[in-house]
């Protein structure tokens, strides 16, 4: 009998795990490698198929699906990070056609890991999918053996608890979070375009620009009327180009160097390897047992998985500040440390930058940053730091300084930062700030979550701009009032 190569997508992706909280980013096909484990075991036993003239052996327990060489030039979407992770929730077509990623409702899958919220997103695909294959409907008899029985040996979740956080965590990084349930093979062209720190009113702008660099490489005639915009966009924007199938050298060359050259050349070749992974169904591990017949599988997801993987996938990243002014300092005060914590949030993690000056930024738990004065006489520091943190329906912040005399201080942590333009100039502002105007400690309770944009806790009008006044002056470095 006739042996024929196993299709490259059964042999590498179908059945593995995905770790989806390990700086995964679907638009980036390299990281569905995240985890080598395989969690379905392929058939030694194949079924012959015929695609494109070209013979291969299907595992027979997978199914095969043709596409037949559909192709597809995408228009560009353009949206704020918030706005484009709702849409790649409810639109499973807009995820599957722009990214390399598709899960479906209750998949367990955050797409707000994939956006920055105060980021602008474009995003721009050309793609012709080939065929597909995914699970057979008996794939619970093909679960690695050794995969549940690691699962059975951990205790049952408990969110609260921190061992319990890191067991968990050792088994996602062995095992993955995620299952690929289904494999599209062809060739794709895709490109994604983001821009820190931005506003609703500027997105109309940044679309302008978007379309021009993309039209320069698969052709039209946008052109930009706002040279000020143009300036900031070609000074902060990030592009992410990648080119997967046809001539590989011409595919190199196109992803390196986006031009209309070498876009024309390589569409040219696009009849050339498609048989590696363009996108894939991915489906949380305690989903994918939550719907298997046996009933182990099932008692695993209830207990450990399903709430693990939710919390797990539940993790963003923010950047910010974290800010220290003394009003009346150094006449009427005086402080030698101050500091923020967030605790009984298992996994989440403060990373402080360093602050020159004659000040020390400190951590004794991953969780808390502390700030101490050494050998100066300044009444402010801010202090950038980025924090990873999962989405929870409730957060507390603490603060603690140890200020004596008659001055106010003001301990301010200011996260999700945009820009906007105000008098010609552009000016830095924050979506989220949580502050305290106490000596001592001072607990912020009713933070629904970090990434929940407004002032906590909530103030009058007056107050809120006093203590933004207040902000303003500690980020110029001001040191007296």
């Amino acid at each position: 009998m006739t042996s024929y190569p196993v299709f490259e997508i059964a042999q590498h992706n179908l059945g593995r795990a995905v770790r989806t909280n390990a700086g995964f980013d679907p638009f980036k096909q390299e990281t569905m490698g995240s985890s080598n484990a395989t969690i379905i075991k392929m058939d030694s036993n194949t079924t012959p198929v015929q695609f494109n003239g070209k013979w291969y052996s299907r595992p027979n327990n997978t199914a095969y699906g043709t596409i037949g060489l559909v192709s597809g030039t995408k228009d560009v979407q353009v949206e704020m990070g918030r706005s484009m992770a709702r849409r790649f929730a409810s639109e499973a077509d807009l995820s599957a056609s722009y990214s390399g990623v598709t899960a479906s409702a209750g998949a367990q899958y955050n797409f707000e890991r994939l956006f920055k919220s105060t980021y602008a997103y474009a995003i721009f695909c050309n793609a012709q999918d080939a065929y597909s294959l995914s699970l057979a409907n008996n794939w619970h008899l093909w679960v690695n053996s050794d995969f549940i029985k690691e699962a059975k040996e951990l205790q049952n979740w408990d969110q609260s608890n921190e061992k319990r956080y890191e067991e968990y965590d050792r088994f996602f990084r062995r095992w993955g979070t995620h299952v690929m349930t289904k494999c599209f093979a062809g060739v794709r062209y895709q490109m994604r375009v983001e821009q820190k720190e931005m506003t609703e009113e500027r997105k109309d702008k940044f679309a302008t620009n978007v379309k021009v660099e993309y039209e320069g490489v698969v052709g039209g005639n946008a052109s930009v009327t706002d040279q000020n915009e143009k300036a900031l966009y070609d000074k902060d924007r990030q592009r992410t180009v990648k080119v997967l199938g046809g001539d590989r050298e011409k595919a190199d060359l196109l992803s390196g160097d986006p031009s209309a050259k070498n876009y024309e050349a390589w569409t040219a070749t696009l009849n050339q390897n498609k048989d590696g992974l363009v996108r894939a169904e991915i489906t949380g591990l305690g989903r994918f047992l939550k719907d298997s017949p046996d009933s182990n599988h099932r008692a695993l997801a209830d207990n450990k998985l399903l709430p693990a993987v939710d919390y797990f996938s539940s993790f963003l990243t923010l950047t910010g500040k974290l800010t220290f002014l003394a009003v009346g300092m150094p006449q009427s005060g005086t402080w030698h440390w101050a500091e923020c914590s967030i605790p009984s949030l298992p996994g989440l993690k403060i990373t402080p930058e360093k602050v020159e000056g004659g000040w020390n930024v400190t951590q004794d738990t991953q969780w808390k940053v502390r700030v101490t004065r050494q050998g100066n006489n300044k009444d402010t520091v801010a202090v950038p730091l980025t924090i990873t943190f999962p989405v929870v329906k409730s957060t507390s912040v603490i603060f603690n300084n140890d200020y004596q005399g008659a001055g106010i201080p003001y301990t301010i942590l200011s996260v999700a930062p945009y820009v906007y333009r105000k008098n010609n100039k552009w000016e830095q502002d924050y979506r989220t700030t949580i502050h305290s105007e106490t000596k001592g400690e001072h607990k912020v309770s009713g933070i629904a979550s970090l990434d929940s944009w407004g002032v906590y806790p909530p103030q009058d009008s007056s107050n809120k701009r006093q203590s933004r006044f207040y902000e303003t002056m500690a980020n110029k470095g001001l040191e007296a009032y």
